[in-house]
């Protein structure tokens, strides 16, 4: 009789802790599920544009962090090195970089893992630099498809809102759209097509042959079009916007210093050109282009 009861009392503290493991593995479960985010969630960051490389078709941008505790994990990072960036934030608004820290899925034997350490507001991106008086992270990320044309209307040092997935993995990009800054958060024009062209016309003024070079001198509609290239010196990479409609450019509009950023401050209507001299009585600037290739005949053919 006794043992009996004794096995019934062993048999009970053995039952007990089952059953509450059993339940809190569930309760775990259940709260798991409740915090996970749709797969097509996003919200949206801001930072300030430094950089646009239309080769590698990526977009380095600058961001603050809330506090400075937040950039430790970068701490001898190098350059290029993949980070995952945690923005602080609020549905789908961020206000901000929360922490940083190294990107181990892309490092470990057997890269994806997807544990980032958290399950929303994450970005994957590129380590360029920290700035710990400014409490700044530069990072760099691929600009989504359809977004380039908004990109190069931007111009370096602007404010852009960016969109992203709150969780990124399963060949999801970082980057979802770009667009300038705005708050009423109004999308950007697309631009023109892919390969679009225009036409623009000036007077011939050298053909250097030797470096495959033409000096054109054109017309601005304004001489206040003109004050970009003031005190540039002969040979500065400029980037030129003519005014125009359509395909037809009507005279230059602006000039502005190129400053290999990539971010031309327009999205159509742009020449990459080098300075050669300003003359504001006459409204005019003088500059150098490659000739593209199976013109040679042709230009030789036209005269000064």
């Amino acid at each position: 009789m006794l043992n009996r009861i004794g096995k019934q009392a062993r048999t009970a503290t053995l039952i007990y802790p089952f059953v509450w493991q059993v339940g809190l593995l569930v309760c775990m479960i259940g709260t798991f599920g409740t915090v996970m985010l749709a797969s097509e969630a996003t919200y949206r960051w801001h930072g300030e544009l430094v950089t646009l490389d239309e080769t590698s078709q990526m977009l380095t941008v600058k961001a603050r962090a809330v506090s400075q505790a937040g950039l430790t994990g970068v701490e001898g990072l190098r350059m290029g090195e993949p980070i995952v960036i945690t923005w602080s934030g609020y549905e789908n608004q961020a206000n901000g970089i929360r922490s940083v820290a190294p990107d181990l899925s892309s490092m470990i034997v057997q890269p994806g893992s997807n544990l980032w350490g958290g399950n929303e507001f994450l970005l994957q991106a590129e380590f360029v630099a920290m700035d710990a008086a400014q409490q700044s992270l530069t990072f760099k990320a691929a600009i989504p498809d359809g977004s380039l044309a908004a990109v190069r209307a931007l111009t370096r040092g602007a404010w852009a809102t960016v969109t992203s997935p709150h969780r990124p993995g399963d060949g999801m990009a970082s980057l979802l759209m770009v667009d300038a800054y705005d708050v009423t958060e109004r999308p950007m024009s697309s631009g023109p097509a892919a390969g679009a062209t225009y036409q623009w016309h000036g007077e011939l003024v050298t053909l250097d042959e030797t470096s495959q070079m033409l000096t054109v001198k054109a017309r601005a509609v304004s001489q206040a079009g003109l004050t970009g290239v003031e005190g540039l010196r002969m040979g500065a990479r400029i980037a030129i916007t003519w005014s125009g409609y359509e395909n037809q450019a009507n005279g230059i509009r602006s000039v502005a210093l190129d400053d290999g950023s990539g971010l031309w401050g327009g999205n159509e209507f742009l020449l990459q050109a080098e300075f050669v001299a300003m003359d504001a009585a006459q409204q005019s600037l003088t500059f150098k282009a490659a000739i593209p290739d199976g013109s040679l005949a042709a230009v030789r053919a036209l005269t000064r």
